[in-house]
């Protein structure tokens, strides 16, 4: 509230004294920041008006997944089925020379 006011103030009466150091021309190009300052804060404040109003809420809650995420995730299942069938069927699931081989097929308990 009030106390940035008089430290925004402040800071404008010492760039200002710093334009006048400077030179006689400084000193308008400051007060032209100066004078354009509530036209920057309402086309800021309109800009935020724009993206609150166009962009989608994101914390709305659990929303159901589209086409993107399902054909996703089927994407990368199948992707990952693929592989683990591919990495099987190059090599044999049965040991070969195995010496309890024979004894573990015809194992009853």
């Amino acid at each position: 509230g009030e106390h940035v006011a008089q430290a925004a103030t402040g800071a404008v009466e010492h760039v200002g004294q710093a334009a006048e150091a400077v030179g006689p021309g400084a000193t308008e190009v400051v007060q032209a920041a100066v004078d354009a300052t509530p036209a920057l804060d309402a086309l800021n404040k309109m800009n935020a008006d724009n993206y609150f109003h166009y962009t989608p809420d994101m914390t709305a809650g659990f929303g159901i997944p589209g086409f993107l995420e399902i054909g996703t995730f089927l994407g990368f299942g199948a992707l990952f089925v693929w592989f683990v069938f591919n990495q099987l069927s190059k090599a044999s699931l049965i040991p070969e020379n195995d010496p309890y081989l024979e004894e573990t097929l015809n194992h009853h308990s």
